[in-house]
Formats: structure tokens, sequence, C-alpha cells
């Protein structure tokens, strides 16, 4: 498997990720970073080469790229004209601006998911496109993943989640699963088929495995992540209400388990569905 970093989307903004690395390499103080390195919602940090590659935020899915981790600077969109036919057409008014791509390489490729939705809603879907490089990056959109909607379409796998904010994990196994789900009815986990980078069935099991709130589409986690370290497996969600500036209750949590699936759980036991009662911040 290709050499591969993970920085995963904590926060709103690549710098705050950038700081953290900053920290760990001077060990007491923030090394400047030049160039064009904001991106909202940034995935997972990748390498190619000499090159490491976050895509985030933006019409066509934006990206930035480095060879220092220091000076960074603007990739071309994955899809530098109109989006892909079956975006719009599945998902009602959306023009090409794709929200917090995440990826990761097997396969023989590099695979990047993405999401597209109309907003407030749980209209939405995540897709896939994919390049056997990034450093000449030649992109091939290989469709749907998984599309929520309501109320239901023709193309509707689900009606109580949202399938935005797709988060994929490469397993020691060479297994493949995405965390996913944002504002509606919590955290979701499937397993995807290496081969071809989507669900395995139509009928393969999805589990929820964190929601926050006490009813539908009352949940404020988003912007999960999967993690695998030790021989267990670590969920880390965004958990409160982002985008208002000092009003913002935007803080990470984590839970710990033993299957990729769950149940993930704190330091003291709770399970993620729990965490509405026991404030348990990372």
């Amino acid at each position: 498997m290709k050499d591969q970093q993970v920085v995963r989307r904590f926060a709103t903004t690549l710098a705050s990720c950038l700081f953290t690395a900053a920290l760990a390499l001077n060990g007491s103080a923030q090394m400047p970073f030049y160039g064009n390195y904001y991106l909202h919602d940034p995935g997972t940090m990748i390498r190619d080469g000499n090159a490491y590659y976050i895509f985030g935020d933006g019409q066509g899915i934006s990206g930035i790229t480095s060879t220092d981790l220091r000076n960074w600077s603007a990739t071309s969109p994955a899809f530098p004209g109109e989006p892909p036919a079956w975006t719009t057409n599945n998902i009602s008014g959306f023009t090409g601006y794709f929200w917090a791509p995440d990826v990761a390489y097997f396969n023989g490729r590099y695979n990047l998911y993405y999401a597209c939705s109309q907003w407030g809603t749980i209209n939405s879907a995540i897709g896939l496109v994919t390049s056997p490089s990034l450093v000449s990056p030649v992109w091939t959109d290989q469709g749907k993943v998984i599309e929520s909607n309501y109320p239901s379409t023709t193309n509707t796998d689900l009606t109580a989640y949202n399938c935005i904010d797709p988060g994929i994990l490469v397993d020691s196994n060479g297994t493949v699963w995405m965390s996913f789900g944002s504002y509606s009815d919590g955290i979701l986990i499937m397993q995807l088929d290496p081969a071809t980078g989507k669900r395995v069935t139509s009928a393969s099991p999805i589990y929820r495995v964190s929601n926050n709130g006490p009813y539908f589409f009352s949940n404020t986690e988003e912007g999960s992540c999967l993690y695998q370290h030790g021989g267990y497996y670590y969920l880390f969600v965004n958990f409160g209400g982002c985008c208002a500036g000092v009003k913002s209750t935007h803080n990470i949590r984590v839970g710990r388990s033993a299957s990729v699936t769950g149940p993930y759980c704190d330091k003291r036991r709770h399970q993620h569905d729990q965490w509405r009662q026991h404030n348990h911040n990372l």
C-alpha cells in the first residue's frame, strides 16, 4: 500500500490541522505556512511520490498540495467542468459545490469520495471518483455510492439519515469501511467492496454507531473519522453546532471499540449514544 499519512477533518479549516502538525514537529511553537493553505472540511492527507495532498469543499472538489508540508498550492478540480450528470439529476438544486471529500488508496488507485447535498435537507448522496495518480491525475467518476432522500425517490437508499461526510478506513486485514452521516439521525458505518469502492451489496448491513439526538433530525454530529491503532478502532466525531463564530459549540469526541462496527465507548465506557448525557470531550 502506498505511503499515506492521516490528518482528518477535526476542524472546519486546514489551518487548525496544520497548527497541530507544526506543534508536533517543532515541540513548542507553530511553524509558518505559506501559499494557498486554506481548505474547508479537509479530509485525509495522503502522499503520492514526494507530494502530499488534501481535498476539501469546493466547486468541482477543491484540493491543496505540498512537498514540504509548509508551502501549499491549489490543485486542479477533480471535475473542472460540469459535475457528473447523476449528481444534478438526483439532488435538486445541486450545482457542483461538493462537500467534505475523503481519499484513500486501495485497488491500485486513489479513491476520492465526495458528497453532494441540498442544504437543510437529507436529500444527499456520496459518490466516488478515482485516479491512478495524484501527481498526474486522470479522474474517472464511478457514480453513486449511497443516497438519502425524504420523501423517497427511485434513487433512494436511506430515508432517515444524511448521506454526507464520508470517512474511509482501509483496515489492516484488507477490508474497507466508510463512516458517514450528519445532522439527521446519527453516524453510520458500512463496508465497501475493495474492487469497486462501493457498498458490498444493496442489502449489506449499515450500522448506526453514534447519535446524540433524542428524536429524528436532532442529531448534531458530523465529520466522523475512523482510525485503527493498536488492535482497536477509534471513531472521532464533531459534536455540537458549527459555523456561528464564538457561539459555535463544536467539540471533538472519540470512542474506542474492538470491532469496526462498534459499539464505540469513551474511557468511562459510555457508548456514543450516551454522550448527550455525559460531556466527555476530547
